[in-house]
């Protein structure tokens, strides 16, 4: 089992929430994830803010025009873990995230991802327990 990180706008997050599929442009980012992963929702700039837990069922490809701002093709089937009440901000949890190296520049280490981030357990669950 592995962990993800899919970096997202808000308005894509309304449509995760809906219909429980997020999806990627990037085949072999999802031919990485498997079912069983699990699946963290990072909503981008501004708000920088973690808004869900997922774990994948399934993969799948689809062309129907689900997202707001592109086709995103590579498409995973999701069920809910933990929803969160209140969003996690996640700028108050960059210095405790293993994965980022230079936390004056952390957001570079979202950018570079093409919207999906392998995370560590530490990380995960750091995030998971707040």
């Amino acid at each position: 089992m592995k962990n993800w990180m899919f970096i997202i706008n808000n308005e894509n997050w309304e449509i995760v929430k809906k219909t429980n599929i997020i999806g990627s442009n990037y085949k072999s980012k999802i031919d990485k994830i498997n079912k069983g992963d699990r699946i963290i929702v990072y909503i981008k700039m501004p708000l920088c803010e973690v808004v869900g837990f997922f774990v994948v069922l399934s993969k799948y490809e689809e062309s129907s025009n689900l997202f707001n701002n592109g086709v995103y093709a590579y498409r995973l089937k999701l069920k809910p873990i933990k929803k969160l009440e209140k969003p996690i901000d996640f700028r108050k949890l960059v210095n405790k995230m293993k994965f980022i190296n230079n936390k004056s520049k952390w957001n570079l280490h979202l950018f570079g991802a093409r919207g999906i981030k392998e995370l560590s357990n530490v990380d995960f669950n750091l995030l998971f327990n707040q």
